[in-house]
């Protein structure tokens, strides 16, 4: 009996072992339960991680979710999803991968604690899909906050009959050193707004207006601005963008004492003017909302505001920058200086600005010649702000370093040294009304293997055409080439100058002139076009001596009879 319990016992241990076998490869989640909250009318999202510790490749991912209920409450398993998953999402033997469990809660929503489950399944290696753990869904919904009480204010409308809603889009830092709704001085802001009737009625008149203040609407850093009345039927939307600058300029609250966090207030308010509203038609109506915003106040931080550049100048140009070199910083600084740079138009200057109080600002003056023979193309002005130990100014907000860059193109006016040389001879022609052919040779006077493309202009006044034998040469340095031009002369042409030009473009971009032959007449008579207007003169004494010869012969031909 004692043998037998023995043999058991070692069965027992033995089937424990292989279970334990079998089970040491899971699908691992992080966390094992999933847990969060959101208002009703948004998405609430639970970030967790999936871990393979199979050998093989997890694939045929799915998801069963069941409804998450409260009482007699639910949200239907539909509005659940995990988006990172789709039919060909695969995790490898050994690896894992993050995900999100997104749950969509309906408008109006009962608030309350939501329960439910999520089943996941998969195969290993395209095998047998089996389940592949089960993870419990909790979600507390919540009602959204009270629309905050703008409407209201000064003397403001306190309904929304016409159920006008507002909506800050989006809050952009265009061009400073903030981010979203965290500012620094001088940062310029765009805020997007979104103005929609979502009732049966027809509102018009509608004024948009916004401004900063604390969350008591009692100190403004921008008082109440309107933008342009418009009117919405039902169902329609508008679209405004806002923007302003974190500046003396646009703000009523001088720049010492911004301090902490402030809202951005947004209202839309009109009249409902709509035959089928009843009672309704003419009331007022109005809706609102904020965005939580924050003045990020540096110690020790001098940039550049409001820099003047012109953005096109020629070459040979005496060219002039100006700029506010600010202290948004509540620190004074001393011996604050710029350097400007740019490599190729030889700029590298140090400007001394000297003590710069806080938030205040000094000038910064700069002026520099673009060289004669500058590229023409776009060049980059870096300028850097240093402090007094010559360190590069940086914010304590996230790191950011005084550097500013300016666009400036440099076109028109600029003379670019040949890296090409043409001579050129005749070949054959130089007659009105003929063929003219050049042999035009190209040598390579630049340090480097270049292509050339060529064309021929500037012969317009001579000749009708010109045609090269080849239009592109590839040169090494110093090595040359024969290229062949035939014009056609036209044939009132005598007498002018066969010069051309020959138009390099591609690696080297540069014009060459090319003098030329007098074009001579084409010739007639009995010289069979011999005799032509450039030499009709020789000919003349030619025949002149020759007549003069017979004489004297017929004369001593008489003398001799004699």
């Amino acid at each position: 009996m004692k043998q037998k319990t023995s043999s058991f016992l070692g069965l027992s241990v033995l089937a424990l072992v292989l279970c334990m076998g079998f089970g040491s490869a899971l699908i691992i989640y992080s966390p094992t339960e999933l847990t969060g909250s959101a208002d009703s009318e948004t998405t609430a999202t639970i970030a967790f991680n999936m871990e393979n510790t199979f050998s093989g490749d997890l694939g045929d991912i799915t998801f069963d979710f069941t409804n998450l209920e409260f009482g007699s409450y639910s949200i239907v398993s539909t509005a659940l999803s995990v988006p990172e998953v789709t039919e060909t999402t695969g995790i490898a033997g050994g690896e894992d991968l993050d995900v999100t469990l997104n749950i969509v809660i309906p408008v109006d929503q009962e608030a309350g604690i939501y329960e439910g489950t999520m089943e996941v399944f998969g195969s290993i290696d395209s095998g047998t899909i089996l389940t592949r753990g089960t993870l419990n869904i909790t979600i507390t919904v919540t009602e959204p906050a009270a629309e905050s009480n703008f409407c209201e204010y000064d003397d403001g409308v306190s309904g929304n009959p016409g159920k006008l809603d507002v909506n800050i889009k989006d809050i952009t830092v265009e061009k400073g050193f903030g981010n979203d709704e965290e500012w620094l001085l001088l940062d310029e802001i765009e805020v997007e707004v979104e103005i929609e009737n979502k009732g049966d009625y027809k509102v018009d008149d509608i004024s948009v207006e916004w401004g900063i203040a604390d969350d008591s609407m009692t100190d403004w850093v921008i008082e109440m601005d309107e933008e342009d009345e418009f009117n919405l039927k039902d169902d329609d939307e508008e679209k405004l963008t806002i923007t302003f600058r974190i500046d003396d300029d646009d703000l009523d609250m001088d720049l010492d004492e911004l301090d902490g966090s402030y809202r951005l207030y947004v209202r839309a308010t009109g009249k409902i003017d709509d035959n089928d509203a009843g009672s309704l038609d003419g009331a007022d109506t109005c809706a609102s909302d904020y965005e939580a915003v924050s003045m990020e106040i540096e110690s020790d931080f001098v940039i550049l505001a409001d820099i003047e550049f012109p953005e096109l100048v020629q070459c040979g140009a005496e060219v002039q920058v100006l700029a506010d070199v600010w202290n948004i910083g509540d620190d004074d600084q001393d011996d604050v200086s710029v350097i400007i740079y740019n490599k190729d138009l030889g700029i590298n200057e140090d400007i001394e600005i000297g003590d710069v109080d806080a938030f205040e600002y000094e000038k910064l003056t700069f002026s520099f010649q673009v060289p004669g023979d500058a590229e023409e193309k776009w060049y980059t002005l870096k300028f850097t702000v240093y402090d007094e130990d010559n360190d590069v100014y940086e914010n304590d907000y996230d790191e950011d370093e005084s550097v500013f860059t300016v666009p400036i193109k440099v076109e028109g006016g600029c003379s670019v040294e040949s890296q090409a040389l043409v001579s050129a001879s005749l070949e054959s022609g130089g007659k009105a009304g003929q063929e003219l052919v050049v042999s035009a040779t190209i040598t390579n006077t630049g340090d480097e293997l270049t292509t050339y493309s060529l064309n021929v202009a500037g012969y317009a006044d001579w000749a009708s055409s010109a045609d090269l034998d080849q239009s592109t040469v590839v040169l090494n340095a110093a090595e040359s080439k024969d290229v062949l031009i035939t014009f056609n002369v036209k044939e009132d042409a005598s007498g002018k100058e066969s010069s051309f030009d020959i138009i390099f473009s591609g690696d080297a971009s540069t014009t060459q002139h090319v003098s030329g032959i007098l074009i001579e007449e084409a010739g007639f008579g009995f010289t069979g076009g011999i005799i032509s207007e450039g030499n009709w003169y020789l000919w003349g004494i030619g025949a002149l001596n020759f007549i003069l010869v017979i004489i004297i012969i017929f004369v001593a031909l008489r003398v001799v009879r004699k």
